[in-house]
């Protein structure tokens, strides 16, 4: 049986403070090297923009292991790209310090984006910055004017509702504020019961003699935050042994979890 969870975000930074009044409006996006296409699709819109709102607006890319000859053309306009931390905390720092407004999410509507998460919305949201996402299913969870804006179409219609966006932006004080609240609450507090509950279901459900024959009792862990040590007390009381942790975090390398040596994943 396979349970896909929502994604959840540790929500530690207090509710940003309100930003009406801010000159010049910073609107960016944040990029790994799988989204080459979303950057080259914004780069135009980005000139669009500046062309019609002139020193009102700036624009910032932050990117990790992304080609920064993909800015080689981007002439005329004020523009930073900002290189990124393989370190998830770091880089969080990092998107909380650099003063995006509003934040981008565009998605190439094909079956692998419909499978992601809405880590972007957490992550803008908990900085204080306005999210403007494709309306694909990772954010239609999301009520479009209220949490974030949700865009339909191509690049004109992305244009147009950025530069909505733009001149509304003295009257989104309270929006960023629920965005902040129902990050911190939704995709915090009940995610992480939901999760749990499902979990001790799934264990705990009754299993057929050939399940029970094929089910492991010494198991890894991916994820040495506090969901990881959680579900390895959890695991333990169900009888099942966890005899390896791995993260993704270089910084976690070396480290220790319920007495366990903290690996790189390419050990599993």
């Amino acid at each position: 049986e396979i349970y896909v969870h929502q994604n959840m975000l540790n929500i530690v930074r207090p509710n940003p403070r309100a930003r009406k009044g801010k000159r010049p409006i910073v609107i960016g996006y944040t990029a790994l090297s799988a989204h080459t296409v979303e950057v080259r699709f914004l780069l135009p819109i980005f000139d669009r923009l500046y062309r019609r709102f002139g020193d009102r607006v700036r624009f910032k890319v932050i990117g990790h292991e992304i080609s920064e000859r993909l800015f080689e053309g981007v002439r005329g306009i004020p523009f930073q790209f900002v290189r990124g931390h393989g370190d998830y905390s770091k880089f969080r720092a990092l998107l909380a310090e650099s003063d995006i407004d509003i934040g981008l999410g565009p998605l190439k509507d094909c079956e692998f984006n419909r499978c992601k998460s809405l880590i972007k919305y957490l992550e803008y949201a908990e900085c204080g910055t306005i999210g403007v996402f494709s309306d694909l299913p990772p954010y239609r969870s999301l009520r479009d004017g209220e949490e974030a804006f949700l865009v339909r179409g191509d690049a004109d219609a992305w244009y147009e509702s950025v530069a909505g966006v733009v001149e509304r932006f003295d009257d989104l004080d309270e929006m960023r504020d629920r965005a902040y609240r129902h990050a911190a609450s939704v995709y915090q507090e009940s995610a992480v019961e939901d999760y749990h509950s499902r979990l001790k279901d799934l264990m705990r459900r009754p299993m057929s003699e050939k399940e029970i024959d094929r089910a492991p009792r010494e198991v890894a862990i991916f994820g040495a935050g506090s969901i990881g040590r959680y579900l390895a007390v959890l695991l333990e009381q169900l009888d099942c042994h966890v005899r390896m942790v791995v993260d993704s975090d270089p910084a976690k390398w070396g480290t220790r979890m319920m007495g366990l040596e903290v690996s790189a994943p390419d050990r599993l």
